[in-house]
């Protein structure tokens, strides 16, 4: 520590200005005087053109993002692609203005690329997962299999009846993906999920979507009449599609049930569930209402003798 106070007090003397020309301060003096303790010779101008530097990258970043905001209005360019835009130029001005400012400071680029590199193949395993995410990110910003607004499924709908893990995308990040569910909760998946990963994006392609409703009904039930109730129910909603019209498959015999799937198309995914919902209330209503039954798993045990071998009897015997 006394070392490092008289190499301060030296360069301070030795730099010593005359009044009419704003000289060294003493902060910066010992500011140099730190840094050339760790091998670097950097003057007080190097360190004014490295913060000026790091301004002019910060202002030509705000600059481009108000240009593009500014240019979004009677643009036809989607959100999407403006929102990936920005990003890419945000991340190559911050490296651009990292490797100017290590320039002017005086640093050996090729020296830290040599020695970035021996550092990274000893932490490559360590940090495979976040350079995964990382690159995964770079995909997702270049080639958008997913953009930001779109409506997302990470899991098939049928295994997730609660939405948990669907929701719209609200932002890429480098490193991760924030996704809002219907329940307004904040979802963060890293990228390297959606490039592995079987992902449903249900805003590409057409807006439509089709149901497919799985209704069972007992035994005794007249199949013919189990059809014409779905058929009803489907077209009566006000939120199926006339085009293309509700269809009703007879898709198995199970145990305990004759099992139905009502197909009815709608034009907005968003209502998905609502529509489910509604339809399950009226076929509920309209089956009650015929006198169609509706099965719940049942069992039929059998309790043989061990001595006889025959089914056992119940009660007094004579």
């Amino acid at each position: 520590m006394s070392r490092f106070v008289r190499n301060a007090a030296s360069n301070l003397a030795n730099r010593v200005r005359p009044p009419s020309d704003p000289g060294t301060t003493l902060g910066g003096v010992l500011i140099s005087t730190w840094l050339q303790r760790m091998g670097l010779e950097v003057s007080l101008e190097r360190l004014a053109g490295a913060v000026a530097v790091v301004l002019i990258g910060l202002a030509a970043s705000w600059m481009f993002r108000r240009g593009i905001m500014a240019g979004a209005g009677g643009s036809r360019v989607d959100e999407s692609v403006r929102y990936s835009l920005t990003r890419v130029v945000n991340y190559a001005l911050f490296l651009l203005t990292v490797i100017v400012v290590l320039g002017v400071l005086g640093v050996n680029i090729m020296s830290i690329a040599v020695a970035a590199g021996g550092l990274g193949i000893g932490l490559g395993f360590g940090l495979q997962t976040i350079a995964s995410n990382f690159v995964s990110g770079l995909i997702l910003l270049f080639e958008r299999p997913i953009r930001v607004g779109d409506r997302v499924s990470l899991h098939d709908p049928a295994s997730d009846p609660l939405d948990t893990r669907n929701g719209f995308v609200r932002a890429i990040n480098l490193r991760a993906t924030v996704i809002e569910t219907p329940d307004n909760l904040i979802l963060i998946v890293p990228n390297s999920e959606f490039v592995n990963s079987t992902i449903i994006n249900w805003s590409q392609g057409e807006p439509r979507i089709r149901l497919r409703l799985k209704i069972g009904v007992s035994y005794s039930s007249d199949t013919e009449q189990v059809t014409r109730i779905l058929l009803e129910a489907g077209k009566a909603h006000p939120g199926v599609l006339e085009d293309p019209e509700p269809e009703v498959w007879f898709t198995d015999t199970a145990d305990s049930a004759l099992e139905f799937q009502l197909l009815a198309w709608i034009s907005d995914m968003r209502q998905r569930k609502r529509i489910e919902s509604g339809l399950r209330y009226d076929i509920v209503r309209r089956f009650r209402a015929e006198g169609v039954t509706i099965p719940f798993p049942q069992r039929d045990v059998y309790l043989k003798n061990s001595e006889t071998g025959r089914p056992a009897t119940w009660g007094p015997t004579s």
